[in-house]
């Protein structure tokens, strides 16, 4: 997530933007590229890491796929009270008074 928030410095997005865009921006790809180099190249114990970018790639979807929804969810509504509320997004230019939502009602327990 780090190199994430460092590329996205000095862009004006909020935090709760940065970090997810880091969470759930892409992992996996770059191992498996490195992996598929690597194999080209014919180094020595390319065996092993292959394992080991397959077991880590494997493991980076669980974390992702149980969050998915909870965060996704969370980020909506997040932007949906700031836009409700008339405030401008830094992250975006101002949102239309004809494209405005409601904000949500929570659910009754």
């Amino acid at each position: 997530m780090l190199p994430v928030a460092v590329a996205l410095a000095g862009r004006g997005l909020r935090l709760p933007t940065v970090a997810y865009i880091g969470w759930f921006g892409l992992r996996g790809p770059a191992s498996v590229v490195l992996g598929l180099l690597l194999d080209e190249e014919h180094v020595q114990g390319v065996e092993l890491l292959a394992r080991v970018v397959a077991v880590t790639a494997g493991l980076g979807v669980l974390p992702h796929g149980v969050s998915a929804a909870a965060l996704a969810d969370r980020y909506g509504r997040r932007q949906e009270r700031t836009t409700a509320t008339d405030r401008k997004l830094r992250e975006g230019a101002p949102v239309p008074e004809s494209t405005r939502v409601a904000p949500r009602r929570e659910r009754e327990p």
